[in-house]
């Protein structure tokens, strides 16, 4: 939740800077914000792509972690 609410503070910023006809300050916040969200994806994608290959060794890889039914 905090992250909305930095990310709605921007986006005030963002829109007073408009409204003032202040395009750079618009642009360099923009661009700030675009950033971060961009470090969070590729953060997120580096973690799934880790998770994936971790949950492929224990389903196909090491037979010793294996879940087997056994009755």
């Amino acid at each position: 939740m905090v992250t909305e609410f930095a990310t709605l503070e921007a986006l005030n910023e963002i829109d007073d800077a408009f409204d003032s006809g202040d395009m750079a300050t618009a642009k360099d916040k923009l661009m700030v914000l675009k950033d971060k969200y961009q470090t969070m994806c590729d953060e997120f994608d580096k973690w799934a792509e880790e998770e994936s290959k971790r949950q492929y060794e224990l389903d196909f890889v090491d037979p010793s972690k294996t879940v087997t039914d056994c009755v």
